[in-house]
């Protein structure tokens, strides 16, 4: 075989030099690129830095390293399918940034594509001159269409720009272009599902530490800016201030209305406190129908008082929930740092007693703390453990019967039925103390249901021995039963269990029970008195009446309360009051009950006024059941000699 001249064989080996050399290029930009996309991957996963960064820095690294590459664009598919333009590198996209892609619109390559001529998208051209001098500014002259799959499902597209030549990407840089699409998903899901549990855990934290029914600060938040609130003011010089405020009568709602309607509540209290207390730095809800406002940084204790005003003003409305509104009130506990604490739990503990207290007082109430409050709540807190235990065991409580008399004739014509409490240590302690402690220990239904039973258990006795005659026995009626729903049944069972008629009975609630709820909370009473029992408003006079409302409550009875039958002998003011009163009842067709007469000059007046009924020390102080037979024949006794001695000679 003859051999090939020199010169073929000399560009043979030209040729494969060229060859070689080729290779080597290439292998040394697969090598760069492989390198190049490795530290792209650290760097986006390290430090994604807003929306459309990632793939700013992989347009970048694909520019750098994919022959042909001089531009580049991304489409992404958004929530509704379409696809839009959320990135560019050396390109302008211009109005292209506000289309929608439908999905049919772009091309479907099995792996990626080259588009030239018309196919080129018209903003594939170069941002600037300097970027291609040689481009024609009519639109790039090819495209490198590669999809971004996660999961087999095309989330993108990248898309590179030539704008020199329409064969600017070879086979090696379709090869290059996939495996950088193909990266380029899987960094994308993993940055999403990164996100995903970012957000996750933010959700979580916010769980954490607020409440999820106002979206409040909770305690757990509360007590960490608590601490770091106690660190700065220490170092400063500062004031902190610690507010408690409790909800009066919401356990009346919720109780009355719904856990529902609870909840709505607690909503517009906590959104009225984030409206009107801007002032203090964290305002939390603790659960229940507690929150707590903190205030640091604070001059003096002086500021503190106007913070606790403030909140007081702003829980002392009406709330509108739809269907109705309610009235709540508040009573709130301050501590203060360092005068009644250093740190936030001893800050936290003081402010309850406080807030306890301002409760035991009356509500409504602002109670700073004091080492005369730590002292007395910490008794009362003993008291009521001691009430517990005597409800509990059946000692200690018994029922008292204080008479009521008729004014005119004299006659006793009832008995109010009154709980009592004989502590073994302190002996006898004032319904004014333990009623409310009955209420905090959660006895309220124990309590009415001994005094119903024993108060209708003595009745029965009275009534078989014919000593009752015209009487109605006085049940007091406390807000809890009202709300539970259990006093009709209550109220049957002891009668039936005594052998009782409902019209034995009469039930007494106090004014702020009658005016201070919606018309329903009062349909248990309706019910008693359409089955035959009377209803009659206590301590009337000392709320705020509606004439309207009292139209339409169903009560049988007004009782003046004691406060003004004492007054009507001092300023005409007292008097006055009682006129009223009687005006009212005589207007609406009701019968009038005076309480706490003291003395004849009372009576005279009272029955000069027409009320018809009185009870108080001047008759009776309130007797145990087994001494009310001899009480009352002995006043029977009086009335007859009265009666004689009141009696025209020779008649």
């Amino acid at each position: 075989m003859p051999e090939r001249p020199a010169d073929d064989r000399e560009e043979a080996r030209a040729l494969q030099r060229a060859r070689t050399l080729e290779r080597a290029r290439t292998l040394e930009r697969a090598g760069e690129f492989r390198r190049g996309v490795l530290a792209l991957s650290q760097a986006v996963l390290a430090a994604p830095d807003g929306a459309g960064a990632p793939y700013r820095r992989i347009l970048e690294e694909a520019v750098r390293h994919i022959p042909g590459a001089q531009g580049g664009s991304v489409l992404e598919r958004g929530d509704d399918g379409r696809y839009r333009f959320v990135a560019a590198w050396g390109v302008d996209l211009g109005s292209a940034a506000t289309l929608a892609v439908d999905r049919e619109a772009l091309p479907r390559p099995a792996s990626a594509a080259v588009l030239s001529g018309d196919d080129v998208p018209a903003f594939a051209r170069p941002a600037s001159a300097a970027a291609s001098p040689t481009a024609s500014g009519e639109g790039g002259r090819a495209s490198l269409v590669i999809p971004i799959v996660a999961d087999d499902d095309p989330i993108g597209y990248l898309l590179l720009h030539a704008f020199d030549r329409d064969d600017a990407f070879p086979p090696e840089a379709i090869e290059l272009g996939v495996v950088l699409g193909r990266l380029t998903g899987a960094l994308v899901q993993r940055l999403r599902l990164e996100a995903e549990l970012r957000a996750e855990r933010e959700k979580l934290d916010h769980l954490a530490h607020h409440d999820p029914l106002t979206g409040l600060p909770n305690r757990v938040l509360l007590m960490d800016r608590l601490r770091q609130a106690l660190v700065r003011d220490a170092r400063d010089g500062r004031v902190t201030g610690l507010l408690l405020l409790d909800l009066d009568g919401f356990q009346r709602v919720n109780d009355r209305h719904g856990h529902d309607v609870g909840d709505l509540l607690l909503a517009r209290v906590s959104d009225r406190l984030r409206e009107r207390m801007r002032d203090v730095n964290t305002v939390a809800h603790l659960g229940g129908d507690e929150f707590a406002l903190l205030a640091s940084g604070l001059e003096r204790i002086g500021d503190v008082r106007v913070l606790a005003q403030q909140a007081l003003d702003a829980s002392q409305a009406v709330f509108d929930l739809g269907a109705f509104n309610v009235h709540v009130g508040g009573s709130i506990g301050v501590a203060v740092a360092p005068h009644d604490a250093e740190d936030a739990e001893g800050l936290l503990q003081n402010a309850t007693l406080a807030m306890q207290r301002a409760k035991q007082r009356g509500r409504g109430e602002v109670t700073f703390y004091t080492v005369a409050v730590d002292a007395t709540m910490r008794e009362l807190g003993r008291l009521t453990d001691d009430l517990r235990d005597a409800l509990l065991t059946g000692h200690e409580v018994w029922v008292a019967f204080q008479p009521k008399i008729d004014l005119v004739t004299g006659a006793c014509v009832g008995a109010e039925a009154l709980a009592r409490w004989d502590h073994p240590d302190r002996g006898p302690v004032s319904p004014g103390l333990f009623a409310p402690l009955t209420e905090e220990a959660g006895m309220v239904h124990t309590l009415s249901a001994r005094v119903y039973d024993e108060a209708c258990a003595a009745f029965a006795g009275w009534k078989a021995r014919g000593l009752t005659t015209g009487w109605r026995l006085a049940l007091n009626v406390q807000p809890q039963q009202l709300a539970q729903g259990d006093l009709v049944a209550l109220v049957h069972a002891v009668l039936r269990r005594h052998r009782l008629d409902m019209n034995d009975i009469e039930l007494e609630v106090t004014e702020s029970i009658a005016f201070g709820d919606a018309e329903d909370a009062l349909d248990p009473l309706r019910v008693l008195r359409d089955a035959g029992a009377q209803v009659a408003i206590d301590d009337f006079g000392k709320g705020f009446s509606s004439l309207q409302r009292l139209a339409s409550l169903p009560i049988d009875t007004l009782k003046i309360d004691r406060s003004f039958v004492r007054a009507m002998g001092g300023s005409g003011r007292g008097a006055a009051v009682v006129d009223t009163i009687a005006a009212l009842a005589s207007a609406f067709g009701l019968g009038l009950v005076a309480e706490g007469v003291e003395t004849p000059a009372q009576a005279d007046a009272l029955r000069r006024r027409g009320c018809g009924v009185a009870q108080g020390f001047l008759y009776s102080r309130p007797l145990r059941a087994a001494d009310l037979p001899a009480w009352l024949e002995d006043h029977e006794l009086h009335r007859a000699t009265a009666s004689a001695d009141a009696r025209p000679r020779g008649a």
